[in-house]
């Protein structure tokens, strides 16, 4: 009930500052990432640690599941301060696939509603827009300042941007 100050489940593990925490759409799972460069993926039925995922050279900022009703649903992506995203496939507790085209931390990433691409915003001032199957970039955005948070239409056309110029831009990967 609200007021309570007792917590129903306290998770420990990370070795530094939680960045980011995301329940899996399913509802079962919760994944975190940490300054400590991993990636923890917690079961809320038993209070563990079923994967500790290890591969970034950096802080991991942010985190997103794929979409439940989609092909990506058991994959988990993360972005780091080592400029890369990675694609990992939590089943098997392996990365799946490494994206690097950023010149700098990542900030942002978003699976498109479909499952089909992730977008990834990063302090490069650049938005990129990843194939989940084929590992390339499909398109890219230049910016004016960091990036700092990007989501998606419901429609999966439109992807909005924010930056630190004070700018609010919404980009049609239609074209």
């Amino acid at each position: 009930s609200v007021g309570r100050s007792a917590a129903d489940a306290t998770f420990l593990g990370h070795e530094d500052e939680v960045n980011a925490i995301r329940w899996k759409p399913s509802g079962t799972l919760l994944a975190s990432c940490s300054d400590d460069h991993t990636v923890k993926v917690w079961s809320l039925s038993q209070v563990h640690c079923m994967a500790d995922l290890r591969g970034h050279d950096g802080e991991v900022f942010t985190l997103q599941w794929g979409p439940a009703e989609s092909d990506a649903s058991h994959l988990l992506a993360t972005a780091s301060f080592d400029a890369t995203v990675k694609l990992w496939d939590v089943e098997k507790e392996e990365v799946r696939s490494t994206f690097r085209r950023h010149q700098g931390a990542l900030s942002s990433l978003a699976f498109s509603p479909s499952g089909e691409y992730v977008a990834s915003g990063g302090l490069d001032g650049a938005v990129y827009l990843w194939s989940v199957k084929e590992a390339t970039v499909v398109k890219s955005y230049r910016g004016e300042g960091d990036i700092y948070d990007i989501s998606w239409s419901n429609s999966g056309d439109l992807l909005s941007v924010c930056s630190a110029q004070g700018a609010a831009v919404v980009l049609d990967f239609r074209r």
